[in-house]
């Protein structure tokens, strides 16, 4: 394919002299170069093996948002925070689209949401904000950073929201060194890896 695209750049960017017999070969030949790009372009393009669907849900309170994160685990999308289509911030509560995963029993398309929940003994939960990351180890989601309403990052000190999908609730890590806590920001990005225990390999 890529031979091909190179002669239908090398023919087109040569001028065609249209006053011999000459320009008609040249016109012939560009012609036959594109049939050929086309024909090596449908060749090489993979056909796909799968079929996209979609499944409507309807829910007066699922509020189209922006800046919000939306994850999946176990077969179940979870959208947490952001901002709502008026400008103002979404509340913290958690929603959960349950999507149909072919070979994996997680039941059928289903929309839910639920408060924000803590196991903390100070009941505290992450609150509404947006621009913040989020990551799954297992079957936990870990909610870092974000901004608060006056467009200011939320600083907490390197705290990590922890959301357990099996009890629906939030827990907190603290750094026991704020000094080496990462600054407070948003519209960032976060990659979650679950590092091997020592001596476990």
């Amino acid at each position: 394919m890529s031979s091909s695209l190179l002669a239908l750049h090398s023919q087109t960017l040569h001028p065609i002299d249209t006053h011999n017999h000459g320009g008609a070969v040249a016109v012939e030949q560009t012609a036959s170069t594109v049939f050929e790009a086309g024909v090596a372009y449908g060749i090489a393009k993979p056909t796909p093996s799968h079929i996209a669907t979609h499944s409507r849900l309807s829910s007066e309170a699922f509020l189209p948002r922006i800046h919000h994160s939306l994850i999946v685990v176990n077969g179940k999308a979870y959208i947490v925070g952001g901002e709502t289509e008026k400008g103002g911030f979404a509340g913290d509560e958690i929603h959960i689209i349950t999507l149909p995963v072919k070979g994996r029993d997680v039941g059928e398309p289903d929309y839910k949401y639920i408060p924000s929940l803590s196991e903390g003994k100070d009941g505290t939960t992450p609150g509404a904000r947006a621009g913040h990351s989020v990551v799954s180890i297992g079957s936990k989601i870990y909610l870092f950073g974000g901004r608060d309403a006056g467009e200011k990052p939320i600083d907490e000190v390197g705290r990590v929201w922890v959301f357990d999908t099996d009890t629906l609730a939030w827990n907190i890590v603290e750094l026991t060194d704020s000094l080496g806590a990462p600054k407070a920001r948003y519209g960032h990005g976060a990659i979650g890896t679950e590092l091997p225990t020592p001596g476990s390999q």
